[in-house]
């Protein structure tokens, strides 16, 4: 059975949307911030939330594993209209009201949803060391660019490559790499292949590393070709 979240289900929109995925058989989890919605079918679960409030986040993530929930859709129907004034008779608390609730809050669960998804504690937990803040984001940066990652390395590296036939390790090592590429643009290329090549020896056989290397080689050159 699929699975949607509904951020604000209690609008008229979001109500509309549970009903019509309820109607196809999906199971619905929704969100509302004040009054709970009323529905007569059972595949649906309503979590008091609201999304301006760091609690309030937590305590949904916390629900959702202990459900072991684990999205196919999510659709969000929160918002506010606000401001609706002249612009320089609008206090500017009201635009930050209106930035946070259209658009930070909203990017604050699904942030923390897909920490859910790739840390069974919710929250990655980084250990002191020297190379503390390097690691963190290199780690979080390929998670949240997940997506673009896969894509670069499907569009670059030619069609006989699958990236998830590779092992775990392998896949993890390749895209942490590949974020530095993408990203790192004062890291050179020598270093980046070097410093994960180097780490791969302690994960991977030799063939592997080999492949990574000529994989990593190639990557570079279509992503940063002006200094590969």
């Amino acid at each position: 059975m699929k699975k949607i979240l509904i951020l604000g289900i209690n609008a008229d929109i979001g109500k509309n949307i549970a009903s019509f995925f309820l109607k196809d058989g999906l199971e619905v989890v929704g969100t509302y911030r004040k009054k709970k919605p009323v529905f007569s079918s059972k595949n649906i679960s309503l979590y008091k939330c609201d999304l301006t409030k760091r609690g309030d986040i937590n305590k949904l993530i916390k629900n959702l594993k202990k459900i072991k929930f684990k999205w196919d859709y999510i659709f969000s129907s929160v918002g506010t209209s606000e401001p609706i004034s002249k612009f320089f008779e609008t206090k500017f608390n009201t635009w930050k009201n209106s930035i946070n609730v259209n658009f930070i809050s909203q990017l604050e669960v699904i942030h923390s949803l897909y920490s859910f998804i790739y840390n069974d504690d919710n929250k990655i937990e980084f250990p002191k060391h020297r190379f503390k803040k390097f690691i963190k984001d290199i780690v979080l940066g390929t998670i949240e660019r997940n997506e673009i990652i896969i894509e670069e390395l499907d569009r670059n590296l030619g069609v006989n490559f699958d990236l998830f036939k590779l092992d775990k390790i392998f896949q993890v090592i390749l895209k942490s790499a590949t974020y530095e590429i993408l990203y790192k643009p004062n890291v050179s290329i020598k270093i980046i292949i070097k410093e994960y090549l180097d780490a791969s020896n302690f994960f991977l056989n030799e063939s592997q590393t080999k492949y990574l290397n000529a994989l990593l080689d190639n990557a570079a050159k279509k992503l940063r070709p002006s200094n590969a």
